[in-house]
């Protein structure tokens, strides 16, 4: 295998074996941004960053998509991108190593030197925080990061945490219920129907 240069597998950190983007421009017409053309480039550029933290051997699911119908999964990535307009995308946080937790918003229609230092200023905090064991989006919801930027970018997907996070913080809950109770009220205003609202289980 490494004669043929096929042990990339085994060379490659866990950020860049498990990373994940949908084909996007310019094979597929519904893309807005680059995606797998893209990967490799900003793979490397997050390898950086957790190397920079002490991160780079841990693991990291990282996932990029062209539009927002998601292709590769985005809304189950620990980090995903997902396509806005040429060069900017939404960055979303939170969703667990087993795609059993969505992610929520955490910056909308930003460019790449952004979301670099959001990722920095997240990975320094998680390298300094940090559980033994902790995955770096339980982290997120721990810490707090998810939660509240989800709340105040009004994201449903403030709600999408694991039971036992939405019992632990019935406080985040009802602000983020609350913060429904608004989109449903410019939602309703516009003629669309209301969303759901969730509870603690």
């Amino acid at each position: 295998m490494v004669r043929y240069g096929l042990d990339a597998h085994v060379r490659a950190t866990p950020v860049r074996r498990d990373a994940l983007a949908c084909v996007a421009l310019p094979t597929c017409p519904l893309a807005m941004a680059e995606a797998e053309r893209y990967l490799p480039s900003f793979g490397r550029a997050v390898e950086r960053l957790l190397a920079t933290h002490g991160l780079r051997d841990l693991p990291l699911v990282l996932r990029i998509t062209g539009c927002p119908n998601g292709c590769a999964r985005p809304y189950l990535a620990e980090i995903a991108l997902v396509g806005k307009a040429p060069g900017r995308y939404n960055l979303h946080l939170g969703g667990d190593g087993r795609g059993q937790r969505l992610n929520a918003l955490y910056r909308e229609n930003v460019d790449e030197a952004t979301i670099l230092t959001e990722l920095d200023a997240a990975f320094a905090r998680f390298a300094a925080e940090r559980e033994p064991g902790e995955r770096f989006a339980d982290f997120a919801w721990r810490a707090g990061l998810v939660a509240a930027s989800a709340v105040r970018e009004g994201s449903m997907r403030a709600l999408a945490w694991d039971p036992e996070v939405a019992t632990q913080e019935p406080a985040l809950l009802d602000e983020a219920n609350a913060g429904l109770e608004r989109m449903d009220a410019r939602r309703v205003s516009s003629g669309r129907s209301a969303t759901c609202r969730a509870s603690t289980p």
